[in-house]
């Protein structure tokens, strides 16, 4: 009787289990063991996304290092590179255009500071933008002490 009582409770569970197909835990678990696998399981699934991000961050980092390495052999293949006759042309002619607009400058400042002489004749001295300070006297120990 006993054994049919047993055998009754368990088909019981298994049908109640057979109902319940979320549930992977043995159908004999009590709660401190299912709390125990439900912390082992999450242990696990952080453990396991944790490798999963190191992965790819390592997988990132080598990619950016094989970009770098590609991006400064790429640079000291050009520095290697001779200059060909149309790059020493247009660096010449990029040279010429940067003296002839100093020159323009040196004329438009040299106009200027000849009207500022003539508007203050009192003055001594003319402080030029990304150029520095002309100071003038009499003599030049005047200038100098001045």
């Amino acid at each position: 009787m006993q054994k049919l009582n047993l055998e009754y409770q368990f088909q019981r569970r298994l049908e109640e289990l057979g109902n319940d197909e979320d549930e992977d835990e043995p159908w004999d678990a009590d709660v401190e063991d299912r709390d125990a696998l439900e912390k082992q399981t999450q242990q696990r699934e952080t453990e396991q996304s944790r490798v999963e991000r190191l992965q790819a961050e390592r997988a990132q980092h080598s990619l950016q290092e094989q970009q770098q390495q590609q991006q400064q052999q790429q640079a000291a293949a050009e520095r290697a590179r001779p200059e060909t006759e149309r790059e020493k042309e247009l660096r010449r002619q990029r040279e010429l255009q940067n003296k002839l607009e100093q020159e323009k400058r040196k004329l438009e400042e040299k106009d200027d500071m000849a009207r500022v002489m003539v508007e203050y004749p009192e003055t001594c001295a003319v402080l030029v933008r990304r150029h520095g300070i002309y100071v003038w006297g009499d003599t030049w120990q005047q200038a100098k002490t001045m």
